[in-house]
This record gives structure tokens, C-alpha cells and sequence, in this order.
């Protein structure tokens, strides 16, 4: 598996160099994406929350530093995983598929889940499905979103489509914006 690191900008490098597009990109420039106008404070909520919810999962939260605006999602996090005793086999693990040349960075695999804090995307777990497969890591049948509240309540609920075709989604949209790129 190649070396793949998300560094600042949400730029992905692929062994040193640039990734060509990312998952969040490909949805963007399909008009796939709900993403709330790319607003810094939401972005940097959901950042947050992500890096929070995985260090809460390898024992590495330091309590002290979380803000007070993000705590009502973490107590829903820690309610999911007292209710649910899902242990997931991957957090936050970035990828590469080497064949369509796009990177992403899956929230929480097996069973694959999208950790969300606002607007859902299922055409988003169909290319980290892609990915899983790119990189021979099981995928499951299903996906799942997990919808983490500032109230402290969250839904984890099947993805309503079929996975597979899902991630057929993401790479018709994947190959449209690189014909439109060409053309242009």
C-alpha cells in the first residue's frame, strides 16, 4: 500500500507527491456534495469532532483539551459506542486507488461508517467503498452513518442504497469531471 498522509489544505500526498483528486473534491465538483458552503466553522466543528471521536477510540483524548462547543457530540459518540459495542478495525485511515487516482480518508471502517455532524452524503461512502476495495481491505456488505448531535444524541442507520452501486455513482462522476477537465 503506498504511503498516503492528509496534510493542511486537505491536500493528500501519494509518497511524497500530490494526489490528483480527492473524494470530497470529486463530490464538490459533481454537484454531488451538501457540504454547508465549505464555512470554515463548520468545517473546522467536523475536523474537530473526527480527531476527537478517533482519540477517544486509541485512549488518547486528552479531556482537558476539548471544547466546550464539540462535548455534546463526543457524549453522543461515547453513548453510540456504549450502545452499539462497535470496535471498528480502521479510524480515520487514508487511501489511494492507484487505478482511478483519487485518495479520501474513511472516517471508520468495518463495518464502513461516515461520521457525520451535519449533512449526509451516501455517494461519499461508495468511492471510500472503492477505496476499501482498491486497497483488499474488507468491505462488508453495507454502510452506515453515524450522526453525531450537539444535544448529546446521535442515529446510526443503513445506508438506504446498495453500496456497490454507490461507489458506481462516485466513479461515473469521478469519470465525468475528468472528461470535462480534458475538454477544457
Amino acid at each position: 500500500m503506498p504511503d498516503v498522509k492528509l496534510i493542511e489544505g486537505h491536500v493528500y500526498m501519494v509518497d511524497g507527491k500530490p494526489c490528483k483528486s480527492s473524494v470530497t473534491s470529486e463530490l464538490e465538483k459533481a454537484g454531488l456534495s451538501k457540504y454547508y458552503n465549505r464555512d470554515p466553522w463548520y468545517m473546522e466543528r467536523g475536523s474537530a469532532v473526527h480527531t476527537a471521536t478517533h482519540l477517544i477510540d486509541i485512549g488518547l483524548l486528552d479531556w482537558d483539551s476539548v471544547d466546550p462547543r464539540i462535548q455534546g457530540f463526543l457524549d453522543a459518540y461515547l453513548k453510540f459506542k456504549a450502545e452499539s459495542k462497535i470496535v471498528f478495525e480502521h479510524r480515520e485511515l487514508s487511501l489511494y486507488d492507484p487505478i482511478y487516482q483519487f485518495c479520501g480518508t474513511l472516517d471508520a471502517a468495518y463495518p464502513l461508517t461516515d461520521i457525520k455532524t451535519g449533512e449526509e452524503n451516501d455517494v461519499q461512502l461508495g468511492g471510500y467503498y472503492q477505496l476499501m476495495k482498491a486497497n483488499g481491505i474488507k468491505t462488508g456488505k453495507g454502510a452506515f452513518t453515524l450522526n453525531l448531535n450537539e444535544d448529546g444524541t446521535y442515529k446510526f442507520k443503513p445506508v438506504k442504497e446498495n453500496i456497490k452501486l454507490l461507489a458506481q455513482v462516485f466513479l461515473a462522476a469521478l469519470a465525468i469531471n475528468r472528461y470535462k477537465e480534458n475538454k477544457s
